[in-house]
This record gives C-alpha cells, sequence and structure tokens, in this order.
C-alpha cells in the first residue's frame, strides 16, 4: 500500500515539474523491485509452510508412539557467550529407541529448543515409512 503511495505521489511530483523524470522512473523502478521481492519472499514463505504442514501430516499417518532417551551430544553458546551476547545455549541430542527389536538411533540438527529435552527418557512419534522421528513436547 505505501509502495503505490510513493508511485503516486512520484507521478504527481513529476507532472508539477517539482522532480525530475530521470530520479522520478529511478524511484519508481526502486519500490516496484522492493514490493516484488518482497511478494516474492512471502509468497516462498507460505508455500514452505504450507508444504511442511503436508509433509508432517504424511509423517503421522503410519507413527507410532514410543518412549525413548535423548542424550546431549554437544552444547554450544556456553557461559560466557550467552552474557556476552545473551543467547540460550544450543544443544545437538542423540534419539535412541527400539522399534520391532530393531534399535535405532537418530541425531538432531543444532538449536537451542534442545535443551529441553537432553537427556532424558521423552515420549516420541516414529514413522517407520518415512523415517522421521517427531519429538512431543514435555510437560
Amino acid at each position: 500500500m505505501g509502495g503505490v503511495i510513493g508511485i503516486i505521489l512520484l507521478a504527481i511530483y513529476t507532472a508539477l515539474g517539482s522532480v525530475n523524470w530521470g530520479i522520478c522512473a529511478i524511484g519508481i523502478l526502486a519500490i516496484c523491485v522492493a514490493l516484488s521481492l518482497i511478494w516474492y519472499y512471502f509468497v516462498k514463505w507460505v508455500r514452505k509452510s504450507i508444504s511442511i504442514k503436508k509433509e508432517m501430516e504424511m509423517w503421522l499417518k503410519d507413527a507410532v508412539m514410543i518412549t525413548a532417551y535423548s542424550t546431549k551430544i554437544k552444547e554450544t553458546n556456553t557461559a560466557v557467550y550467552e552474557r556476552l551476547f545473551g543467547d540460550a545455549p544450543e544443544y545437538r541430542i542423540s534419539i535412541g529407541f527400539k522399534y520391532n527389536g530393531v534399535h535405532y538411533k537418530y541425531k538432531s540438527s543444532v538449536d537451542n529448543c534442545w535443551g529441553k529435552f537432553c537427556d532424558k527418557e521423552i515420549d516420541i512419534l516414529y514413522s517407520s515409512r518415512f523415517r522421521e522421528v517427531i519429538l512431543l513436547k514435555p510437560e
């Protein structure tokens, strides 16, 4: 909305002779490019959100609840880093469980959300078809 108003104002000032036509054209082009980029990334974000939701729905179709044990593998952003930058520590965990007599072990990415799962017995949903582990929020 603001970009459209900006384009209209630039057109009016150009018509009145207050602004050089070349500068006006560059301004309108810059506004159009900025609006296009904002729209592109918004649509991309919405599509990604929908795609992730559909993927998770597929995983949940054959998921079974299993009790697993999580182990902290790595912690970064230790106390010194936390004092300097104010960020919470980030963790990487390993989830181990048995399913149909076979022992499985999965490793997570590094993130600060794994802290509440470290070194605990937890409930998970496991999709054997897609080989995905979904951690359930601890109570």
